[in-house]
């Protein structure tokens, strides 16, 4: 039976970059290679006719554990995972870059961004999008936080980090046997951002707070998924695939920058 492959993309989590490496492996975005952009596209790739959907063999974005169920055949799960408080703040200063967020629009610090009911959907959110939760703008539970953990230690073929992503790159490879090395070049990079040394030391309590089962969730796939990740022919082939990635990447730079050039010729003729 045919073996389809899921990238859950978490928002903040090393993503859009492995978009990239993941079209590189299985071809652009085609009847056989879905993309969900946004969690609101969800809905109208349910509803899309069964004999679309069933071609699917690919799908990549924004989606939650559970589509599987939507496609034909057995399917294998990928997600990438960070540390709720660095993943809260790169999310926190991302929005605020954007004129069109709520907190470019109302000025608002992290505390009240956070401790606010401004963005629910974002709290949590790991744990909710591994759960397989429909309606992330509600409050996450004990029963999410236990649904995330059973599908995390039953369900999901492979959880990477982004504080070990290359070493995640390279376990991943392996894994699902890809053919090509997954260079890449880092996208959709929040600027601007403070650091969590910079950050007040009850302000990080609060993230604590809000991210409560995103911190226990992570705590334990890092203890016991990094274990694999971070073996040492793992990392002897991470560090010599860094190396390559210094100059392939900046390669892959250079070829996005050009094509971004020709596109706004062609707006400007």
């Amino acid at each position: 039976m045919r073996s389809n492959t899921i990238f859950l993309h978490i928002p903040k989590c090393g993503g859009s970059t492995l978009h990239d490496i993941m079209h590189r492996e299985y071809g652009k975005p085609s009847e056989f290679v879905r993309v969900i952009h946004r969690t609101d596209d969800i809905p109208s790739f349910i509803a899309l006719p069964e004999e679309i959907r069933h071609k699917v063999h690919v799908l990549i974005g924004h989606g939650r554990y559970g589509l599987h169920e939507y496609l034909c055949g057995e399917s294998r799960y990928i997600t990438f995972l960070r540390d709720p408080i660095d993943r809260a703040l790169s999310a926190y200063y991302y929005d605020k870059s954007f004129a069109y967020s709520v907190i470019w629009q109302k000025d608002l610090s992290l505390r009240q961004y956070y401790e606010g009911d401004y963005a629910p959907w974002d709290k949590n959110i790991q744990t909710k999008k591994i759960a397989g939760v429909v309606n992330d703008m509600a409050p996450c539970t004990d029963k999410e936080f236990d649904q995330a953990m059973h599908n995390l230690k039953h369900n999901i073929d492979f959880v990477g980090f982004v504080e070990y992503f290359d070493e995640s790159l390279m376990a991943l490879k392996s894994q699902f046997a890809w053919r090509r090395m997954p260079y890449y070049r880092r996208r959709n990079i929040t600027r601007n951002r403070r650091g969590i040394d910079s950050i007040a030391p009850s302000e990080l309590d609060l993230l604590r707070e809000v991210n409560v089962y995103d911190m226990k969730l992570y705590a334990y796939a890092e203890e016991f998924f990094s274990r694999l990740i971070l073996e040492e022919s793992i990392r002897s082939r991470a560090a010599q695939f860094q190396r390559w990635n210094r100059i392939v990447g900046k390669w892959l730079d250079l070829t996005v920058r050009g094509k971004d050039r020709i596109k706004r010729l062609f707006r400007r003729s």
